[in-house]
């Protein structure tokens, strides 16, 4: 199992840098990444992270949690994260996930 979460990590990873406003490190995680995504959300005009969660959703019918479901962010941090699970999803369906969401943010409008 753990040599399949590592391969799912790793093409998750790879996905995410293709993805316009999106960015994160490669590091020795559970099950999941976190995603600076304060770019992207610059780009639609969205300070909110829960708008850009729902707006996504909507748009793409990709799901994800932000880092406030896990985290209180620190009084003056200005980033804003996701967090992108690959525990359940299969190499396909991370990348489906993450064409769409590159897909979206490269044509918004």
């Amino acid at each position: 199992m753990i040599k399949e979460l590592k391969k799912r990590r790793d093409v998750l990873y790879e996905c995410v840098q293709q993805i316009p406003g999106f960015k994160c490190d490669l590091t020795d995680c559970a099950f999941y990444l976190y995603v600076n995504v304060t770019e992207a959300m610059n780009k639609l005009k969205l300070s909110n992270v829960e708008d850009f969660r729902k707006l996504i959703l909507n748009k793409t019918g990709v799901s994800f949690c932000t880092r406030d479901h896990f985290s209180t962010p620190h009084p003056n941090e200005t980033e804003k994260y996701i967090r992108l699970a690959f525990s359940a999803a299969k190499e396909e369906m991370i990348r489906e996930g993450c064409n769409k969401l590159k897909e979206y943010l490269e044509n918004p409008y």
